[in-house]
């Protein structure tokens, strides 16, 4: 049996992996699968909570990391690699543009390791984005890049990327139709928001373009507001704040 890697440590990624984790529980394709939780996001909200509702596997390790985005990298980095060299894969798998995938991204390359990056190509071409330099990066040290959409090949495609290049489709359309299985399964007290299943829009804000404006901030939820529905907005912390 072959063994991969999984690096995952935000809550974008454990989302994603969930629907990967579902075909490596089933043993039928001979892989096996050790997560690596880097850490990066620690509050049961963040993170626990999607073990638990996704069935995502346990993590075989867990590292502990700083809170400082410097320092936490180079944990991520060092913790990454001796994972690496104690379990020994067939590949290392990441996941999106978050600071665990470059974490892992770069303990794969400099270990020899064979590198896949699943939802690669996609672009914002915002370069004061963390995640657009991120993906970048992360693309260009891949061995296989998973892509989402022909668009992304397409992006990688002007970039000079060709080599290990498969368009997949959007697996995150595979854990929405999870999801649904479960919350039709499930009973919601939609009292406390004072609205009636079907009758309520469901909004996040939490990207830092959008929240670090007032301005911005304000003309989104401006818009919300003028909605023929009410609108329930999880509070993101960076939102809130």
């Amino acid at each position: 049996m072959k063994t991969l890697l999984t690096v995952i440590g935000a809550r974008p990624q454990w989302i994603k992996a969930s629907a990967m984790s579902r075909v490596f529980n089933t043993r039928a394709h001979g892989l096996g699968e050790h997560v690596v939780h880097t850490g990066q996001h620690v509050s049961s909200d963040m993170s626990e909570v999607f073990f638990q509702e996704l069935g995502m596997n346990e993590p075989g390790t867990r590292l502990q990391v700083d809170s400082d985005v410097a320092l936490r990298m180079g944990q991520m980095m060092h913790g990454i690699s001796e994972s690496i060299g104690r379990v020994k894969p067939d590949a290392v798998l990441v996941y999106g543009d978050t600071d665990s995938t470059l974490a892992g991204a770069w303990a794969a390359s400099r270990s020899g390791v064979p590198l896949i990056h699943m939802e690669a190509g996609l672009r914002s071409f915002a370069r004061a984005m963390p995640e657009e330099i991120n993906r970048g990066i992360i693309d260009n040290i891949s061995d296989f890049l998973c892509c989402p959409s022909a668009l992304a090949v397409d992006n990688l495609r002007r970039e000079g990327l060709i080599q290990g290049v498969h368009n997949i489709g959007d697996f995150m359309y595979d854990t929405f139709l999870k999801a649904l299985a479960v919350a039709a399964d499930s009973d919601f007290d939609l009292s406390h928001f004072k609205v009636s299943s079907g009758e309520f829009f469901l909004s996040t804000l939490h990207r830092e373009e959008t929240t670090a404006s007032p301005e911005v901030l304000r003309s989104v939820l401006d818009t919300l507001g003028r909605l023929d529905r009410p609108v329930v907005l999880p509070m993101h912390p960076r939102t809130r704040a």
